[in-house]
């Protein structure tokens, strides 16, 4: 996921509930401050739409433990409920084609780069079975089916729903292998950027750069994070490199991030817990609640109505797995980071 994973098949995956699992999440406080609806909150967490979410409430996969309340969607339950929701296993069926269009980056006969929307899923899961990347990607290139698995053809990494940018696909079976050698050998040099907001106190200012290399596993209490594992023998290595291009205000800064790894939200999880800043807006590892009131009026006129964290894959740089050239594919920023940055 991030992206958000930061790269994928293999290597990270993105952020959507496991599928065929039940998943529990707490009502607490800054889920009222944030949502007024239980769909809403559920939508936002679980990253699935609201139209999946009413078909699994309707057939009752969405409980609450211990409640003699009973659950709208319409409305929140009080601080303390405990949701269950339970979201039944993909069923195996192939993509299908759809005219959406893409912000191609570079396209020849083996590899297609595009610059991935805020939103938009890479590939077709339950609450997401159209509208996908792979479903735009299946019409502009029809002989892309069947390349690496129906699920997810041409796929050699991914990005998480909120996080924009370049991202590679393979458009045969030849460059669908060696694009996943190249990523699982890390001979992939994938920059990203991010406006984070610090939680250090006031008048405590970010280094100009630094590195973090830790184990990164599933979080202990919440199956939705991942979090920095101490026991040596658990999670995966994970290394991130970061340096500030700017301090926008006293409380938000645009850095730039290299990932040698790219292990799930690898980079949300480092900034987080490392660096005590998170990407802003991020609804999983922060409060974006907080984040509109700590930080200036301007930067919140912008921010306030955006549901994603401010992560954007700049660029990607390898050697092209057929011709052996040098390639870097750079992607314009969304309009959001335009907007943030130009303050």
């Amino acid at each position: 996921m991030e992206s958000e994973s930061e790269n994928g098949n293999g290597h990270g995956t993105s952020n959507e509930a496991d599928f065929g699992d039940a998943t529990t999440l707490v009502i607490d406080e800054e889920t009222h401050t944030s949502f007024r609806r239980l769909d809403q909150f559920l939508s936002h967490k679980l990253e699935i739409s609201r139209t999946f979410i009413k078909k699994l409430f309707e057939s009752g996969e969405i409980t609450a433990v211990a409640s003699v309340c009973k659950l709208s969607l319409s409305k929140l339950p009080k601080v303390g409920t405990e949701i269950v929701v339970q979201i039944p296993p993909p069923v195996d069926s192939t993509a299908l084609p759809e005219n959406i269009p893409l912000d191609i980056l570079y396209e020849d006969e083996d590899i297609i780069a595009i610059n991935k929307r805020a939103g938009m899923v890479v590939h077709p899961a339950p609450g997401h079975a159209r509208g996908t990347l792979v479903n735009a990607l299946l019409y502009r290139c029809p002989d892309l089916q069947g390349i690496g698995g129906i699920k997810r053809p041409g796929i050699v990494h991914r990005l998480d729903i909120g996080t924009t940018g370049a991202m590679v696909v393979a458009k045969n079976a030849r460059a669908h292998e060696e694009m996943v050698l190249l990523f699982s050998s890390h001979r992939i040099e994938k920059i990203y950027e991010a406006v984070v907001i610090t939680t250090k106190n006031s008048g405590e200012r970010i280094a100009g750069s630094g590195s973090f290399c830790s184990r990164i596993g599933r979080h202990p209490s919440n199956r939705l994070k991942m979090a920095v594992i101490e026991a040596k023998d658990k999670g995966k290595e994970a290394i991130t490199h970061y340096k500030v291009i700017k301090e926008l205000c006293s409380c938000l800064y645009h850095l730039q991030l290299r990932i040698e790894t790219g292990r799930t939200h690898q980079i949300r999880v480092h900034l987080s817990s490392h660096l005590r800043t998170p990407i802003v807006m991020d609804p999983l590892y922060a409060r974006p609640s907080d984040h509109l009131i700590k930080m200036p009026m301007d930067f919140r006129e912008i921010l306030q109505n955006y549901e994603y964290p401010l992560l954007h894959s700049r660029s990607i740089a390898f050697i092209h797995p057929i011709s052996g050239k040098e390639l870097k594919i750079v992607a314009p920023y969304p309009e959001i980071f335009n907007q943030v940055l130009s303050k």
